[in-house]
């Protein structure tokens, strides 16, 4: 989900670079991996995440609980509501 946002930020000129650009920035300065949290487990989660209605922010962070793992992001929303939220 993280790199389908990208894209979209992309088309709209909101980022200047692709996903596969992002996720090699990521693996190389971060360690960080794509998830191999089955699709159906990450929207189980999503589910209960009724505080928001971005549909990219739900599936990222129920990405992000089923893989029990911290989210980077400036999202205050989120910071107020996951715990694993990091970078602000």
């Amino acid at each position: 989900m993280v790199l389908l946002e990208m894209q979209f930020l992309r088309e709209i000129k909101r980022v200047n670079i692709g996903p596969d650009e992002w996720l090699e920035f990521l693996r190389n300065d971060f360690g960080v991996s794509v998830c191999a949290v089955p699709l159906a487990q990450v929207v189980a989660e999503a589910f209960k995440l009724s505080w928001t209605r971005d549909p990219f922010d739900r599936m990222i962070l129920a990405q992000a609980i089923a893989g029990k793992g911290k989210l980077i992001t400036r999202d205050e929303l989120i910071h107020a509501n996951f715990k694993g939220a990091v970078w602000k």
